[in-house]
């Protein structure tokens, strides 16, 4: 696991990446219902249909 001074060395060697603190989900966005995510996962079903498996990247496993 990287340590402090990894993540300082880091900050440094890459002056154009900055720190940004968690904020509070707004009540607004949290409001989901049941419908609007069975809508949501439709829509990207009905996108990646096509689209071979082994070519669909889940960039958050990056970060």
């Amino acid at each position: 696991m990287p340590g402090e001074s990894w993540c300082m060395g880091l900050m440094k060697r890459h002056p154009q990446l900055t720190i940004k603190l968690a904020e509070n989900t707004k009540r607004v966005r949290a409001a989901l219902t049941y419908e609007i995510i069975e809508e949501y996962f439709r829509n990207v079903a009905e996108v990646i249909k096509d689209i071979p498996a082994q070519n669909i990247v889940n960039y958050d496993k990056f970060c």
